[in-house]
């Protein structure tokens, strides 16, 4: 990782206190957003992305959540070690496995966590959720959505203004009036997705986030939308991190690719690197690149409790290895092992 970064997020552990002790949904993430890049971050339903944007965001709703890493920020020159508090930096606290935690502790730390953040939600990074619809107001017109952006960007917000966001962001200067007094109910899914993205650039935040932003469109609305978000980001010179399980998304869109599964980042590189079919890739990583090409989508797998590697039990190369290399998969997670410059993957097979 270098220093040239607006996000840094390290060793990212989150946990979910059950009966039985702490559960690790989320281990060994992280994810860094350089000035004026797009970052993707794929995966399959449940293998960690929105725990990993929500940990970034300081929405994680239950304790401990967040329970290890670090996360930076750094805009404008200052940089600011957001978890610089933490329960988890006290050897004291202990989040193991079948161990107690000090509740309070963390959620009072949580809570901490939601005012500090309130200085970066909406003002340096902006996020659109899962859905366009769903991430607008439904109960306020579309120009008094754009009129708190604008406001909360500490700019003047007038009828003209806001027309001039939506032109922006791809609608007819004919139809901004009509739009502007319509709630989002009485919005097409394509008019949806360019309202939203007139809400989130108009607050001037510098970075985008974008949880699944094709979501519920049909194909040709998908492309259209994922080609008209890059060159308004270009435009704006923004950057933006991209949620996404299809790999379609993220190679049209990304300058650099993460992978996550089942909780652990396996694989980060330049987007075309990771799309490349060869043997630098991660087993699973090899999978999805098959998988676009029969059906643009990834596939469900049930969630596993593994001590060692997290994918051994579907990896081609484990299942054709001799015993002792299965057995250092079984029992250690891998370590991040360096491919290429900036290109990583967590796998045994890497390990000369």
């Amino acid at each position: 990782m270098s220093d040239d970064f607006l996000i840094k997020l390290e060793d990212l552990v989150v946990s979910l206190h059950t009966p039985t002790g702490i559960k690790q949904l989320v281990r060994n993430s992280e994810l860094e957003l350089p000035p004026q890049k797009a970052v993707g971050l794929v995966g399959e339903s449940g293998s960690g992305k929105t725990l990993t944007i929500g940990s970034i965001m300081g929405i994680i709703p239950f304790l401990p959540g967040i329970a290890g890493g670090r996360l930076t920020f750094n805009f404008g020159g200052e940089k600011d070690n957001v978890w610089f508090d933490a329960p988890f930096h006290n050897s004291q606290v202990n989040t193991s496995i079948n161990t107690g935690f000090d509740r309070i502790r963390y959620h009072a730390w949580q809570r901490r966590l939601s005012r500090r953040m309130k200085r970066y939600r909406g003002k340096k990074i902006s996020i659109i959720f899962q859905r366009a619809k769903a991430s607008l107001n439904p109960y306020l017109k579309i120009k008094s959505q754009i009129s708190e952006s604008l406001k909360m960007a500490g700019e003047k917000s007038n009828p003209e203004k806001i027309a001039e966001w939506l032109v922006d962001c791809g609608f007819d200067q004919s139809e901004t009036k009509q739009i502007m007094e319509q709630y989002p109910h009485q919005l097409s899914g394509g008019q949806a997705q360019r309202a939203v993205m007139a809400v989130a650039l108009s607050t001037q935040a510098e970075i985008i986030i974008a949880d699944e932003p094709t979501t519920g469109l049909d194909t040709k609305l998908q492309v259209e939308t994922l080609t008209f978000m890059k060159e308004l980001l270009e435009k704006h010179k923004r950057s933006a991190i991209i949620i996404s399980h299809n790999l379609q998304s993220v190679a049209k869109f990304t300058d650099i690719c993460y992978v996550m599964y089942k909780g652990s980042m396996v694989e980060r590189g330049p987007t075309a690197a990771i799309l490349e079919k060869g043997p630098a890739n991660h087993p699973y990583t090899s999978q999805l690149q098959g998988e676009i090409e029969a059906s643009g989508k990834i596939g469900r797998q049930a969630a596993l409790d593994i001590e060692g590697c997290i994918y051994y039990p579907n990896c081609v190369i484990y299942n054709k290895a001799a015993a002792a290399f299965q057995k250092r998969c079984r029992e250690y997670h891998p370590p991040k092992i360096a491919v290429e410059k900036d290109h990583f993957v967590r796998c045994w097979t890497f390990d000369k």
